[in-house]
């Protein structure tokens, strides 16, 4: 009786080392993951705010046209309310 008992001693012994393995292999894969993910989210925002400066300076480029032809507009439209 006594060696059945150190054998299934043994034997849940081997069993929460493996369980212990497997729990630390987890937390590897798991902090591997975050940091992919990080990365691929850096590089994703990254990309966007490229785009946000390329947008807004061509926005800044058709500000001085838009500009002219506001004035212009208002110049024309302020000739014909004399007329």
């Amino acid at each position: 009786m006594k060696l059945i008992q150190e054998i299934l001693c043994v034997i849940g012994g081997f069993f929460f080392i493996y369980l212990g393995t497997v729990f630390i292999r987890a937390q590897d894969d798991v902090r591997a993951l975050k940091k992919e993910l990080q990365t691929s989210r850096m590089q994703s925002i990254k990309k966007v705010q490229k785009q946000v400066d390329d947008a807004y300076a061509s926005l800044q480029d058709l500000n001085q046209p838009i500009a002219l032809t506001h004035k212009f507009a208002s110049k024309l439209n302020s000739f014909f309310k004399k007329r």
